[in-house]
């Protein structure tokens, strides 16, 4: 029998491993191929499915799709050449399609097409291709056809909003200065400070000095590590979104998991608001302050121009984005032009024996024109703990 064949061209960073679907089903016409793909601790699963026309099929020709229908993270879609006004085909209700909505209405998967046409031909408009995905991703996923290629099938770009469960945090110790006890940890340097005798050996000094900002950091500046976290989600949200998992798994059907879901999508929206309006700030220009006004007074018209982003950068053009796309599959070395730059610097450096004086002055006027930043350095010190000495 002649088979179509599917594909799945997946980046080169990225973690997968094949699904083995025979044992699920035995399907002399339909085809179907899935891969699972590592997202943080949790794994979605993709499957690409194939139905051939009804011509291609016996006259009796009913698909059994209920198998691909299980799991938490898993997205079924694909090319079923089936129309049904579940998925708004404008083509009418046929025997495929009745038959795959039954089995869609008896599972807990749902359907995430909207009312548009996936293959224009002519003044025929139809939608013969199908996502769906399991309840777990229902408010997570985004399905928008484009039409950026000239074939008849539309391309569809389905988006997952965010991960489906937690990711394992970097193996590090983290340092919350935004929580940290400011006026305590200047006391205690103080303290600390008035009852040092007046040093006699630069090294003895900063070694000391060291110490002494280190004890109170580990004092008053909060620090540790949260082995699995949900990424861009504030504190307070966390809690509602694991208590809305646990009634997923328990009760689906209870009204709590919708009003707990639009309560974190809130404080979620709430905490991007507050993120952007801290970035409108005059030091880093008024233009982003007249825009962010001006568009709460006289809201500008939608932008349905096609764009694909890649990674930070979004594309209208399509040279560019032909560009973009053939460097997902070329490796390029990366190159730090920064880290270069410095350890050039070093070795222009005359070595020297003795190890260069400095004042009190001199460590004041360093301290007091360096940038602020929450990065430890390898003694242990960040450049706002310094700063707070200052007051």
């Amino acid at each position: 029998m002649w088979r179509w064949g599917l594909a799945f061209l997946l980046h080169q960073s990225v973690q997968y491993r094949p699904i083995s679907l025979e044992p699920a089903f035995n399907d002399p016409y339909m085809e179907c191929m899935g891969v699972a793909v590592t997202c943080g601790t949790a794994e979605i699963e993709f499957l690409n499915v194939y139905i051939p026309p009804r011509n291609s099929c016996i006259s009796d020709y009913k698909p059994d799709i209920s198998p691909l229908l299980e799991g938490h993270n898993r997205l079924v879609l694909g090319d079923f050449n089936a129309h049904h006004e579940m998925w708004h085909s404008a083509l009418g209700n046929d025997q495929i399609g009745i038959a795959l909505a039954e089995q869609i209405d008896s599972s807990t998967f749902c359907l995430v097409n909207e009312d548009a046409p996936i293959r224009i031909r002519g003044a025929c408009h139809s939608s013969p291709d199908i996502t769906i995905v399991s309840s777990g991703l229902t408010n997570d996923v985004t399905w928008q056809p484009v039409n950026s290629l000239g074939s008849d099938h539309l391309p569809i770009i389905v988006s997952i909003s965010r991960p489906p469960d937690f990711i394992t945090s970097e193996r590090c110790t983290f340092v919350n200065h935004g929580k940290a006890d400011w006026p305590n940890f200047r006391d205690f340097t103080n303290h600390r400070f008035r009852e040092l005798p007046n040093p006699s050996d630069v090294r003895v000094a900063e070694r000391t000095f060291r110490d002494i900002i280190n004890a109170a950091a580990a004092r008053h500046i909060p620090a540790g590590r949260i082995p699995e976290v949900r990424p861009n989600l504030p504190a307070e949200a966390t809690g509602l979104a694991n208590e809305r998992d646990e009634l997923r798994r328990t009760n689906l059907d209870d009204p709590r998991v919708r009003e707990l879901t639009l309560e974190v999508n809130r404080l979620v929206g709430e905490r991007k608001w507050l993120n952007h309006l801290k970035s409108c700030n005059i030091g880093a220009g008024i233009s982003k302050l007249w825009t962010t006004v001006k568009s709460l007074s006289n809201p500008g018209r939608r932008d349905d121009r096609t764009s694909v982003t890649f990674g930070d950068v979004t594309l209208t053009d399509p040279k560019r984005c032909v560009s973009y796309f053939n460097r997902l599959f070329v490796e390029h070395p990366e190159s730090d032009r920064a880290k270069r730059r410095v350890l050039r610097r070093i070795r222009s450096l005359p070595a020297e024996d003795e190890p260069p004086q400095f004042t009190m002055d001199d460590v004041a006027n360093a301290i007091r024109n360096a940038k602020s930043s929450k990065a430890l350095g390898p003694d242990g010190i960040s450049m706002v703990m310094l700063k707070q000495l200052e007051h």
